[in-house]
C-alpha cells in the first residue's frame, strides 16, 4: 500500500496579518486617490467629511508601517532584514505619494 505524505515541514510561512492589513489598505487606497472612478474623485473634491476619511486611513497606513519598520529591526538574518526594509521603503514611498495626492485633493 502506497502511504501518502503528510510533512508539516513543508507549509507555507503565514504572512504577518499587520503586512496584510498594509497591503489591502494601500490597495484601497491607490484605488481611491490614484485610480478613482469619476464619481469617488467627484465625492473627494466635493466633501471635506470624505477626503478626512481617507487621510485617517493614510494615518492608520503610517502606523502599520511604522510598526513593521520597528519589527524589522528585529529579524536575525541581515538579508532578510534588508529585502523587508527595501519592501518597506517601497510602501513608505507609495504612502508619501498618496498623501501628495490627498493634499492636491485638499487645496482645490
Amino acid at each position: 500500500m502506497a502511504r501518502l505524505s503528510t510533512s508539516a515541514g513543508a507549509a507555507a510561512p503565514v504572512p504577518d496579518p499587520t503586512s496584510v492589513n498594509l497591503n489591502r489598505m494601500l490597495a484601497r487606497l491607490q484605488q481611491i486617490l490614484i485610480t478613482p472612478h469619476p464619481e469617488t474623485e467627484s465625492r473627494l473634491r466635493a466633501s471635506s467629511l470624505e477626503r478626512e476619511k481617507v487621510g485617517k486611513n493614510l494615518d492608520y497606513a503610517n502606523s502599520l508601517i511604522l510598526r513593521l519598520e520597528q519589527d524589522a529591526q528585529n529579524i536575525k538574518i541581515p538579508a532578510k532584514r534588508q529585502d523587508t526594509q527595501a519592501e518597506l521603503f517601497r510602501k513608505r514611498e507609495i504612502i508619501l505619494r498618496l498623501e501628495e495626492r490627498l493634499q492636491e485633493l485638499n487645496e482645490v
